[in-house]
């Protein structure tokens, strides 16, 4: 079976609940070969009225999860710690730095041996500084290619923002999100870059400067109240701002 990323932005944004969020993510990422997953809030994300909370969905094994929690191990993991730096990462690579302790190394053998063998994680940041942090595991070999991590970081993006949208919906009441108007111009440069360019390849197709694709992006980031452009892909095709462009994906 084939991952589309176009049926699993439509299908996560029609859930309702919590639980249907989970059970829709299972289903897409075990396509890419990624058998559980968690979303952690790394710090308090008041904006939704909820606190920090490591794990707060999750399809980790649960035995794995009590024993992490008994061993106060959120405090040294290499991976959490990792994710307060924005951006994805695979735990392999990770854990060739020398820089991680004895106890630190000790705890990720321990999470192979539970099932959580190799995995690629995400730091994700909201535009008014709220930090949440998703792990996407397996016990098998997965491909990692850089174009798998670029895909899983959005999927981390949009998987945490559809789940703080359930949440702020059902915590405090909140409005859908509002459509924000875009110019023409930045509608025409978040459309390149929802389609994989890089700003400056923008700016060549759009034969303008760099420094206006730039001031651009400032401003899409702006009204979509997002920091990064994974980020800012994730909401516009939300909002349906923008679609979804599968073919790019080299999986």
């Amino acid at each position: 079976m084939t991952f589309d990323i176009g049926q699993f932005i439509s299908e996560t944004n029609q859930t309702k609940s919590v639980d249907e969020l989970v059970l829709a993510l299972e289903k897409h990422f075990h396509i890419l070969g990624i058998e559980t997953f968690l979303i952690s809030l790394l710090n308090d994300h008041p904006s939704f009225g909820l606190p920090a909370r490591h794990g707060i969905i999750r399809s980790y094994p649960e035995d794995w999860m009590k024993h992490y929690f008994k061993q106060s191990y959120e405090r040294i993991d290499p991976v959490r710690l990792e994710c307060s730096k924005v951006g994805a990462f695979s735990w392999d690579e990770l854990m060739k730095q020398e820089r991680f302790s004895y106890k630190q190394r000790r705890m990720m053998n321990e999470a192979a041996e539970a099932g959580l063998k190799h995995g690629v994680a995400v730091g994700v940041c909201s535009y008014n500084g709220q930090y949440a942090g998703v792990g996407f595991a397996s016990n098998h070999d997965f491909e990692i290619t850089k174009n798998k991590i670029d895909l899983l970081n959005l999927l981390a993006v949009h998987s945490t923002q559809c789940f703080l949208h359930l949440s702020m919906s059902k915590e405090k009441s909140m409005p859908a999100n509002k459509v924000p108007v875009l110019t023409p111009q930045q509608h025409e440069v978040l459309k390149w870059i929802a389609a994989g360019m890089a700003p400056h390849d923008v700016a060549d197709k759009l034969v303008i400067n760099k420094k206006t694709v730039d001031f651009h992006l400032e401003n899409i980031y702006r009204k979509l109240r997002v920091c990064s452009r994974a980020q800012a892909i994730s909401k516009a095709l939300q909002l349906g701002l923008v679609q979804a462009y599968p073919e790019l994906l080299d999986l």
